[in-house]
């Protein structure tokens, strides 16, 4: 978070402005549903073509079709080009998002507290599995600024992941499926 705080302090300092965002995406795999729930940061320059960059992080739960509950964790940064189109005191902005990202799915198990649980394979934890991803949103969003330095906004995209080995275990086993999903993604936020 304080990474996200910073970038979005330096973008505002070096491009022109940035601020903070929360999202919310709704994903769907072959073996279940899920959601997250996302904050991060957001910045741009003032341009008549903006380039910036967004990030943002967050987690939520997946059910898989038996009805296991799942925590789900997202995260993705990257950069951003956007056009923007004056319509009064509002703005839209129509552009898109491209980077880097990863999620991980992850499932409590029940065991032992001891060290001697730990040395029979028998403490309790967390079996995860994980997948990294080049990631494309194409997106638009509506702003209401409220003088030269600041502005509320709401937008929503399709987010496209591609991933060149799917989903692995902890240990790097990959289990054969997961290369591509697209799911929409809604976020807001304040920019200063």
């Amino acid at each position: 978070m304080k990474a996200l705080i910073l970038s979005s302090i330096l973008t505002t300092l070096v491009l022109g402005y940035g601020g903070f965002l929360i999202g919310y995406i709704p994903v769907e795999f072959e073996f279940g549903k899920g959601y997250a729930l996302l904050y991060g940061g957001y910045g741009s320059s003032e341009d008549k073509v903006m380039i910036g960059g967004m990030g943002f992080g967050g987690e939520g739960e997946l059910t898989t079709e038996s009805g296991t509950k799942l925590g789900y964790e997202y995260g993705a940064g990257g950069m951003t080009v956007e056009k923007p189109f004056e319509i009064g005191p509002l703005e839209i902005y129509v552009g898109g998002f491209g980077g880097f990202g990863s999620e991980d799915l992850k499932i409590e198990v029940e065991g032992g507290k001891t060290l001697e649980d730990f040395e029979n394979g028998e403490i309790e934890g967390y079996l995860r599995i994980k997948r990294w991803f080049f990631d494309l949103m194409p997106f638009i969003r509506l702003g209401l600024r409220f003088g030269k330095f600041a502005e509320v906004y709401i937008g929503a995209g399709y987010n496209l992941t591609l991933s060149l080995k799917g989903w692995k275990t902890e240990l790097g086993t990959e289990l054969g499926f997961g290369n591509f999903y697209g799911s929409p993604f809604f976020f807001a936020g304040v920019n200063f």
